[in-house]
């Protein structure tokens, strides 16, 4: 686990969010046991490609608020956001065992990788294996954002993901046992999230499908309002299929999007309504906030401002190197004093108890050797048993029981996995190549990695191959999906295409 410095609780969060062309930062202070909602003290927008010291400088001066905590919400392509199964080990060891794990799937060194998780909650699917959301970030990409707040007198406290954001609204909105999806749009897509007591269960990110806030100047969006919602009944339909306790009563949407909101309310068949932060946050401070669109622009870093508001896992992508000591001229000299009084004591133990020390090594040395006596004796009895148990395998049946394991699988396949590759190979994959299959678990969990013409190739696989591979045990309930890339591109087109003649990239999938 990433190292966390203990300390006081925040009493408010001032968060910056960078974008592809501004940055949206806003301070928000958290309720005490006599105010209901956090309330929104300050906001701005600025220009802006990084965070650099001079616009950390100005952000401050407009943003600072005394004993709030400074939060930056990473941008999508700063980290990554993987489903992996729950390693078998101790709690105290997970996170190292996740790190290792994740090494596949990283375009760098591991070892250059920041890692934190959250756990997925069994609630809603007791019968499954517990899978756990690890979110990676290369250590330079996040130790940037420190060393320009360390640059401009300013101490960094978290870097948060945008899911995790957007998990913090359900967290405050949800009614008891409420399972809640939340859609939200923003400059690079459009983020989908489904939410239980404040733990993320499902989440999927619509990328290149940009929704302007509806404006005057904002054209609609019929094709991306569409894919939208199939993304969305989708979404739904996987919930469904494999959360049988799921309780999901509404979806809601992100303010400032009234078309959109229309258009789901006209096609998803339980209720669609808007997010209504006037509910989640006390916005008398910044009235300009009453207006949706710019609802719709704060929305991701207002979320991230909730950080701790409501219990939840959190993520933070920030290590800050322990602080070093410091001591005046005073406490240095008596430190060196009794520095040199510890030596000096130690070396009169050391020298007293020399004789004490070699007598115990001799000691131990015959113990060991003692015990390698032993071990001799235990290898020859093994073997012995072993040409014992070889010459009467012939003459009597091996234990009953454990035949029976055998054959049943418990232990793997008599006949390994040729069954698996042969059901594979029956499936239609229509606009679908497979480039990697694992097969784990005594062959309860496969991992299977390709490529696809498009997002609803890989989903009617995914449903085919939980058709037919049922009857083994085998379900495919998480889907990873990135564009693919082209080569010989150049400004959006290859050499010597029209626009009309551009080829789609593949799509990259993994199911497990």
């Amino acid at each position: 686990m990433l190292w966390k410095k203990k300390s006081a609780a925040p009493v408010g969060w001032t968060v910056l969010a960078l974008g592809d062309e501004l940055v949206h930062g806003v301070s928000v202070g958290i309720p005490g046991k006599d105010s209901a909602l956090p309330r929104v003290l300050k906001h701005v927008a600025r220009p802006a490609t990084q965070l650099d010291q001079p616009m950390l400088a100005e952000l401050a001066a407009a943003l600072a608020v005394p004993r709030f905590a400074w939060g930056v919400l990473a941008r999508r392509n700063d980290y990554r956001l993987t489903v992996l199964p729950k390693p078998e080990v101790e709690a105290a060891d997970l996170a190292d065992s996740l790190r290792w794990s994740i090494e596949g799937v990283l375009d760098y060194p591991v070892d250059e990788a920041l890692i934190d998780y959250m756990l997925i909650p069994l609630s809603a699917a007791p019968e499954r294996t517990q899978d756990v959301y690890v979110v990676s970030a290369p250590r330079g990409t996040m130790s940037a954002f420190g060393d320009s707040f360390a640059a401009a007198g300013l101490a960094l406290r978290t870097i948060d993901i945008r899911e995790a954001a957007q998990r913090n609204y359900a967290s405050v909105v949800a009614q008891p046992g409420e399972d809640l999806l939340i859609v939200a749009p923003d400059e690079q897509g459009v983020q989908i999230t489904l939410t239980r007591d404040g733990e993320l269960l499902l989440d999927r990110f619509i990328a290149g499908t940009v929704i302007a806030p509806d404006s005057e100047a904002a054209p609609l969006s019929p094709r991306a309002f569409e894919r939208v919602a199939v993304e969305l009944q989708r979404s739904i339909f996987m919930a469904k299929e494999t959360l049988p306790l799921l309780d999901l009563r509404r979806v809601l949407v992100a303010p400032g999007y009234p078309a959109l909101l229309a258009h789901l309310q006209a096609t998803i068949e339980i209720p669609v309504e808007v997010l209504p932060l006037e509910k989640v946050f006390d916005l008398s401070a910044v009235p300009e906030l009453a207006l949706a669109s710019n609802q719709a622009a704060y929305f991701a870093v207002l979320g991230a401002a909730l950080r701790g508001v409501k219990p939840a896992p959190q993520v933070n992508l920030w290590v800050k190197p322990p602080p070093g000591p410091r001591f005046s001229a005073a406490v240095a000299a008596l430190g060196l004093g009794v520095t040199i009084l510890a030596m000096l004591g130690w070396w009169q133990w050391e020298h007293s108890h020399s004789a004490d020390l070699e007598a115990q090594l001799a000691q131990d040395g015959r113990r060991l050797e003692s015990l390698r006596a032993e071990l001799r004796a235990r290898q020859a009895e093994l073997q012995t048993l072993r040409v014992a148990g070889t010459a009467a395998v012939g003459g009597r049946r091996l234990d009953e029981p454990l035949m029976a394991r055998l054959r049943s699988g418990e232990f793997g396949s008599l006949q390994g996995y040729a069954g698996y590759l042969d059901t594979l190979a029956t499936i239609p994959g229509k606009g679908v190549s497979l480039s990697a299959i694992t097969i784990t678990r005594a062959g309860k969990e496969m991992r299977l990695q390709g490529q696809a013409i498009d997002e609803a190739a890989v989903l009617d696989y995914a449903a085919t191959l939980n058709e037919r591979f049922a009857p083994r045990g085998v379900s495919f309930a998480a889907i990873e999906l990135s564009a693919g890339q082209t080569g010989g591109e150049k400004d959006g087109k290859k050499e010597g295409e029209t626009g009309s003649e551009r080829r789609t990239p593949p799509l990259s999938f993994r199911l497990y």
